[in-house]
């Protein structure tokens, strides 16, 4: 049986199929397929050659070949004959050259290539996660603690998953983090690497025979450096004995030889207010020995104790920051008053974390926190680290705290005990700890000073002198930023002296026509401001 002269009913139908479909998925070929209906029912001519098609506008040879196709399985499924035309064209189809082939090279690693034997490509490489990723660390994970493939829960699996990975495995809604590297489980499964088991509760994870595969090439590939295990510093050391100088008579000191290093963290140092004890409980999983407690200054540092309870400040403190509170600590002046309180410590390791997650927004305070972090490097000179969230610094605290120790391995400590100190005690104590370590530190003795010593010194109600409570009452008044209130202070050094110079001239703009010449921080004291002021200081 032959086909009917015109096949334009049949092209138009396959051709309002497939266009139905395009459209379904989106596509932008259904445009195209639209246009060629179009134009093919304005086709006066009979279309009985699939040939004649290419004459139609918007029928190209992709379309041609696809409507010969459905013409071939027409005629085959109903009996018709098939045309000499479509043979022809189906047979140029199937001779034509497939696209070139990228022959896989020969894998010189591990195997994780995806090619088959004898070097034809498998079409879809095998799924191998990044170093360091998420999926890298529950794979890893899964085989340490369940290499039987029993299944383990989801605790377990973090637990190990945490040390080789980059990311947090926990949410914080707080700092907008909702999202955590626990939902790569979700690309293992799709993969057919890892499997849940839902039949108890809480769900057990478990390898397949190709991930237990996979995990076991990554392990065989990990670097020794990130092996758990780390070696300490073993150089010997020759202890000196040596007699203080007749300068530092005054100084009592002990010489400690056994003695045990603890972090302490400052007991107002939270993630956010439902996680209170976030740092303790991961530092305490990370095996570092910690203690909370109010701290004068920063808000991690390290101790050595002795057998008898008494403890030094060794040479490493931290200031942890989020971008959020760096950016509030910037515009009500802590920032300032925080690092120089850092530098008179003398603490020869200050480091300076900043986390910044996602979700900060810092609109038009980038250039002020920019400038901040750049005045932490070089007028502060500590040392800037940025972490990613609560997690990464809690990572970078737990390979800080291994490396104070390996630091002091075998290796004694001067412990100074007393010292006598004058009325102004912050300078006393600066000129003495810096004598006191010139004169000892020459063969490289570590030397610090008594915990309780430390505390009463930086405490910060000792720190406040007449002049800073002086300048923080001046802030009070609104509009006075830091730098006035420094300029201000120059000028009028006591309040009582401010004050007189308000009484004798009893003029509200006193301020503004004494810094008429005077820019500070690119604005001047005006009028206004000297009248709020005087409503304070000079009634």
């Amino acid at each position: 049986m032959d086909l009917p002269s015109d096949l334009k009913h049949l092209f138009l139908k396959w051709l309002e199929d497939d266009c139905i479909v395009q459209i379904q998925l989106g596509s932008k070929r259904a445009l195209q397929l639209t246009r060629a209906m179009e134009n093919l029912k304005r086709t006066d001519e009979a279309i009985d050659n699939v040939n004649k098609l290419k004459t139609v506008r918007y029928i190209g040879p992709k379309i041609t070949e696809f409507l010969n196709k459905k013409l071939l399985k027409y005629c085959n499924d109903n009996g018709y004959r098939v045309p000499d035309w479509c043979k022809t064209a189906e047979t140029t189809t199937s001779s034509r050259k497939p696209a070139t082939q990228k022959v896989a090279k020969p894998s010189t690693s591990t195997g994780l290539t995806g090619a088959l034997p004898g070097g034809r490509s498998k079409g879809r490489r095998k799924y191998v996660p990044a170093k360091n990723s998420s999926a890298y660390a529950i794979l890893i994970s899964l085989l340490v603690n369940d290499s039987a493939q029993t299944g383990v829960q989801k605790s377990t699996v973090i637990a190990v998953a945490s040390k080789y990975c980059e990311r947090s495995f926990t949410t914080n809604p707080a700092t907008g983090q909702f999202y955590s590297a626990w939902n790569s489980i979700k690309t293992l499964m799709n993969h057919e690497l890892v499997v849940e088991s839902t039949t108890k509760r809480p769900a057990l994870y478990y390898l397949t025979d190709e991930g237990k595969l996979l995990a076991t090439t990554l392990v065989q590939e990990m670097p020794e450096h990130q092996r758990p295990q780390i070696d300490g510093n073993d150089e010997d050391y020759d202890a000196r004995q040596s007699t203080p100088a007749a300068y530092f008579a005054s100084c009592g000191y002990q010489e400690w030889s056994d003695f045990t290093i603890k972090m302490i963290i400052d007991n107002r140092e939270i993630r956010s207010q439902t996680e209170r004890d976030f740092f303790q409980n991961k530092m305490s999983d990370a095996n570092v020995p910690i203690e909370i407690r109010p701290l004068p200054v920063g808000d991690v540092l390290w101790v050595a104790r002795s057998e008898a309870g008494e403890e030094v400040v060794l040479d490493t403190i931290v200031e942890r920051k989020r971008l959020d509170d760096l950016v509030a600590s910037i515009q009500d002046g802590r920032f300032l008053e925080q690092k120089s309180r850092l530098k008179e410590t003398k603490l020869k390791n200050i480091i300076y974390i900043t986390e910044e997650f996602t979700s900060t927004n810092l609109g038009q305070m980038a250039g002020a926190v920019q400038t901040s972090l750049s005045m932490i490097m070089t007028n502060f000179q500590f040392r800037l680290h940025r972490t990613k969230d609560a997690d990464a610094t809690c990572k970078f605290l737990s390979i800080l705290h291994r490396s104070v120790c390996n630091r002091f391995q075998n290796k004694p400590i001067i412990c100074i005990n007393a010292m006598k100190l004058d009325d102004n005690s912050l300078p006393a104590f600066q000129d003495s700890l810096m004598k006191f370590r010139k004169e000892m530190d020459k063969d490289g003795c570590y030397i610090y000073i008594n915990y309780s010593i430390f505390h009463s010194i930086f405490g910060k109600s000792s720190l406040v002198s007449l002049k800073e409570t002086y300048i923080k009452m001046l802030m009070t008044t609104k509009g006075v930023s830091l730098d006035k209130a420094i300029q201000i202070q120059r000028h009028y050094p006591t309040p009582q002296s401010l004050i007189k110079a308000f009484r004798e001239s009893k003029d509200p703009k006193l301020l503004s026509q004494h810094f008429k010449q005077e820019i500070i921080t690119h604005k001047k004291v005006t009028a206004i401001l000297s009248e709020k002021i005087f409503q304070t200081w000079g009634i």
